[in-house]
């Protein structure tokens, strides 16, 4: 479990596009995605740049201890029904257990709290265990039985849709927050020893 303290949000910036380049090619995060080819630098170029430019959709970067290692993504949010999908990834896997939990929690918060959002859907791939199990964990239901779906190469993709109203947020919010952060640094005694 991290500090609060030591996790945050970001807009994403020009000089993020090369490492977001390099996660979004990582083999774990592409097996995961609903396109999974490599993607080139100049596709990447164009993506950012159009991400950069979106005025729809809300890019974040997400630092633990001032480090850049994940991204969490609102596109296409819905300024009459106040609804937007989300997605996310963490591109650095040397963090402490607990931390996606952390860019998660963060970046629902920013999804109700500040873009003013009623309604968060996420969709993951159903072999995406990981992403399912995480969706539960932050208070997501499952609302739509698995569909399959014609994604990269007219390949048939089974994928599990999620929902969390901003009631249902504000609800749970509490518990997830006592649940996934630490409130301070585990106390250090005089002989230096950290208590159990």
């Amino acid at each position: 479990m991290p500090l609060r303290d030591f996790c945050r949000l970001r807009p994403m910036q020009t000089g993020d596009r090369d490492r977001i380049h390099r996660w979004r090619n990582e083999d774990r995060i592409r097996s995961v995605m609903f396109n999974t080819h490599p993607i080139t630098p100049s596709e990447h170029a164009r993506w950012f740049q159009s991400a950069l430019e979106d005025s729809k959709s809300c890019y974040l970067v997400f630092e633990f201890q001032g480090r850049p290692v994940g991204v969490v993504n609102f596109p296409k949010m819905d300024d009459v029904t106040r609804s937007c999908r989300w997605g996310f990834y963490m591109g650095e896997t040397d963090v402490p257990k607990g931390t996606s939990d952390a860019m998660g929690y963060l970046g629902l918060e920013h999804a109700f709290d500040t873009l003013s959002m009623q309604l968060i859907i996420g969709e993951t791939l159903l072999h995406n265990q990981r992403a399912i199990r995480f969706h539960q964990r932050l208070g997501f239901e499952q609302t739509k039985a698995t569909v399959s779906r014609l994604g990269e190469r007219d390949v048939k993709q089974d994928v599990v849709e999620f929902r969390l109203t901003h009631t249902q947020w504000k609800q749970q919010q509490p518990h997830l927050l006592k649940q996934i952060f630490v409130e301070s640094e585990t106390p250090v005694s005089q002989a230096g020893t950290r208590k159990k």
